[in-house]
């Protein structure tokens, strides 16, 4: 059961399909710009396939409260994959939240918004 915001708000944020053949990792950050806690059921990094790519970061605990973030990554092969960040919590009204690609160098190729 999902606590926090009440089910009928509960919800998927989701990036749209990023590829690149010069990325080296996948970046995702969230931010509560409410006032309530959001209870956070999952996150992560899926290919274009529906696999779990196995996360090099994940800060998102089981909760996300007002004015805090966190963010969750994957390594990426080069040019091999294409992907999407997700996160599924209890509430996506007041949630913020972005994923990027990025070089070796940590340059960022390309940056969207969950959606």
């Amino acid at each position: 059961m999902l606590l926090g915001a009440g089910a009928a708000s509960a919800g998927t944020l989701s990036s749209p399909i990023l590829s690149s053949a010069n990325a080296a990792s996948f970046e995702c950050w969230v931010t509560n710009v409410g006032s309530q806690v959001f209870a956070i059921a999952a996150a992560g990094v899926r290919d274009e396939h529906g696999n779990a790519l196995e996360m090099a970061t994940l800060t998102c605990g089981t909760e996300l409260p007002p004015a805090e973030s966190c963010t969750f990554s994957a390594k990426v092969g080069f040019g091999s994959e294409r992907l999407r960040g997700f996160i599924r919590m209890a509430g996506i009204n007041g949630v913020r939240a972005q994923c990027q690609l990025l070089t070796v160098d940590g340059d960022v190729i390309v940056s969207t918004q969950m959606r």
